[in-house]
């Protein structure tokens, strides 16, 4: 599925602005993802997050980080290839293991 969101990415952008096509790309997903989490029954554990602040925080922290990443990511697939964006993206997995 990686691999579609830059391939599928890269030809959506063609002719739009990449923070938009972002943004609408972030609207699908958190309505997707409130689908999935409400068909398996746990739309109710939404709300635990909000009563637990440490977590909260860094889910927030994690948000914007994403957010960031996807801009930047959007940004990239527009101008550049494919083939040279997606190896960079993935060395995500390397600075996370240096963790």
């Amino acid at each position: 599925m990686a691999a579609l969101v830059a391939i599928f990415g890269k030809i959506g952008l063609k002719d739009i602005d990449a923070n938009s096509a972002t943004a609408f790309r972030s609207v699908i997903m958190a309505l997707f993802l409130l689908i999935v989490v409400a068909v398996q029954g746990k739309f109710s554990q939404l709300g635990e997050i909000l009563s637990h602040r440490k977590a909260l925080t860094f889910i927030v922290l994690s948000g914007k980080a994403g957010a960031l990443s996807w801009l930047f990511y959007f940004l990239a697939l527009k101008y550049g290839k494919v083939s040279q964006v997606g190896p960079i993206d993935k060395l995500s997995v390397v600075i996370a293991a240096l963790k």
